[in-house]
């Protein structure tokens, strides 16, 4: 619920920024915000938000699990903003009944809201620090590597390892008590590999009803990493796991990447006509081949290059 609740205040404040930096940018080009210019660029404008949200989705904006700081938040928000920008281009020429193509005028805007963007997320980054639950973890390996290193450089995820159990036989009831007593544990994640003696789970049990939670390696692991540890994949061959968010995320992906290939098609397409005549001109033999390909999901595909 609390990443939700972040990911919901993210996504409005970057609403609200976009309209904010709009009128930073009437101001800041005519010295004024009229009413003839807010009529003249609200809608526009308002059609290219819509992109420039779905860009942000699919460029990780909102995944909460990796909120970025200083350079790579900068890294990561000038990639979002040069895509968006120049999506808002294709978009204003290729719609006549905008009526307007303010080049200047977006790359000011985008200049005033990708600045502001970097303070309000570097300064949400920082303030919104998450509870964290106190883990103990039962187990060893590779995953059990893995997803230690993502909490401990991940804390806005909201756990916090204090202490670790590697071997089954050393999880002796008394132990497992005497650590989820002096260090107030919360949460205790256990590797089915190396999972303890019965006596150790009817201690944990005992527990639960002060709010003790239990989950397995799997289960945190997916949740955290979005993917199945390695021995998982290995026991059960080929496995495909996808939450409901990733399920969402798949199906905005999918035509956001249509629409970008087209609009990169659009402006590439001098720069492509200009490669077909060089190579028509300097050899013989079409200038395009084609050549099937194994795509997604073993899916045959066909694939147009450049024949060199």
């Amino acid at each position: 619920m609390l990443v939700r609740f972040k990911q919901t205040i993210l996504v409005l404040a970057d609403i609200f920024l976009l309209y904010c930096s709009l009128f930073l940018m009437l101001l800041a080009r005519y010295g004024e915000v009229s009413q003839f210019l807010v009529d003249a660029h609200l809608i526009p404008f308002s059609f290219a938000f819509v992109l420039w949200m779905a860009i942000f989705y699919i460029a990780g904006l909102y995944d909460i699990r990796f909120l970025k700081k200083g350079y790579d938040l900068f890294q990561q928000l000038f990639v979002a903003v040069f895509f968006s920008t120049a999506t808002s281009i294709v978009l204003f020429y290729a719609v006549s009944y905008f009526g307007i193509s303010p080049k200047t005028n977006l790359v000011i805007f985008a200049a005033v809201f990708g600045v502001i963007s970097v303070a309000w997320r570097s300064s949400f980054s920082s303030l919104s620090k998450t509870p964290q639950k106190k883990v103990l973890i039962i187990g060893n390996g590779s995953d059990v590597e893995e997803l230690e290193k993502f909490i401990f450089e991940n804390p806005q995820v909201g756990y916090k390892i204090v202490f670790q159990i590697r071997e089954a036989d050393e999880a002796t009831p008394i132990l497992v008590d005497k650590v989820l007593k002096e260090n107030k544990i919360t949460t205790v994640i256990i590797d089915k590999k190396t999972a303890p003696a019965s006596s150790v789970f009817d201690s944990l049990y005992k527990h639960m009803a002060g709010g003790l939670e239990i989950i397995s390696l799997t289960s945190a692991y997916e949740a955290l990493l979005k993917k199945l540890p390695v021995a998982d994949v290995r026991d059960f061959g080929l496995v495909t796991s996808m939450s409901r968010s990733r399920r969402v995320y798949e199906a905005i992906k999918r035509p956001i990447e249509i629409i970008i290939a087209l609009i990169m098609f659009v402006l590439l397409l001098p720069f492509l006509i200009l490669i077909f005549s060089v190579i028509k001109i300097t050899s013989r033999g079409p200038g395009v081949y084609s050549q099937v390909r194994v795509g997604k999901n073993e899916k045959e595909f066909v694939l147009y290059k450049f024949r060199t």
